[in-house]
């Protein structure tokens, strides 16, 4: 009995009877109504003017569909047609195909030359430009653009550092152990208790000042172990809320603060 070479449906039997080639035949037309799967006419229109190459279909060679799968395909002939001209990849692009390599977050584009090209996600370095160097081209996430900004912006270091007291015409210490002497920092006085127009909590800056006539004033200057504070012999004073010039700052009530930027 013989049959085709792909499918191994029967050929009618030459010189055989009608019942005998009826019987072959309605038995292939069910083979191939189930190979068809009930792909419709207007599923087959889909291929109708497609100018894809064998060669180029062939690079589907694997791809585990099955014929009914194409009842959803919805790609018009000249979408197909965007396959006209694909080559297989090979090297380095074949992994990025295969997923034998690359990682979770990488996007892989078609370049305008045809060639695949892959964006891995950014390095802490790279992403938050702490290198500066590397012309790789990378994905930067929204969390890691939000850690360059944290990493790279002053930002205090630690909590305020307090003098443990101070008193006019003396010299006040407070080790930061930063280990180099610091260049920003905003060093203030904080009132604890009212004092000439000022109420508990409200902070006056340490801006260097000086008054040769009555040695007022303060300053604050750093080393690599310690941000010392001076003032003069005179007190330290200021204008108030009113605009007045203040009575100098009773000791007693003010604790001298500082708070290091970098």
């Amino acid at each position: 009995m013989a049959t085709t070479t792909n499918y191994t449906w029967d050929l009618p039997t030459v010189g055989g009877d009608e019942d005998t080639w009826g019987t072959k035949l309605n038995g292939n037309w069910t083979a191939l109504d189930t190979l068809l799967g009930g792909v419709n006419a207007t599923e087959f229109a889909i291929l109708d003017g497609a100018t894809v190459t064998t060669a180029e279909l062939n690079l589907l060679d694997g791809v585990t569909w099955t014929l009914t799968d194409y009842n959803t395909l919805t790609a018009t002939a000249a979408e197909l047609n965007l396959l006209d001209g694909l080559t297989a990849v090979s090297g380095a692009d074949t992994t990025i195909v295969t997923g034998t390599a690359g990682s979770d977050g990488d996007i892989v584009q078609w370049n305008a030359d045809g060639d695949l090209v892959s964006y891995g996600a950014a390095t802490q370095s790279q992403a938050t430009w702490e290198a500066g160097t590397s012309t790789t081209e990378s994905l930067v996430s929204p969390a890691k653009v939000k850690a360059a900004v944290e990493a790279l912006a002053p930002s205090p270091v630690g909590s305020a550092l307090s003098w443990s007291s101070w008193s006019n015409g003396s010299q006040s210490s407070v080790a930061h152990s930063l280990g180099s002497a610091p260049t920003i920092w905003f060093a203030y006085m904080e009132c604890t208790s009212a004092d000439a127009g000022f109420s508990v909590g409200d902070i006056v800056p340490i801006n260097y000042s000086h008054s040769s006539a009555g040695f007022n004033g303060a300053t604050t200057y750093a080393d690599a172990t310690n941000i010392y504070l001076r003032v003069g012999s005179g007190g330290f004073n200021t204008y108030s809320f009113s605009g007045a010039y203040t009575s100098d700052f009773n000791p007693a009530k003010w604790t001298a603060k500082v708070r290091i930027i970098s």
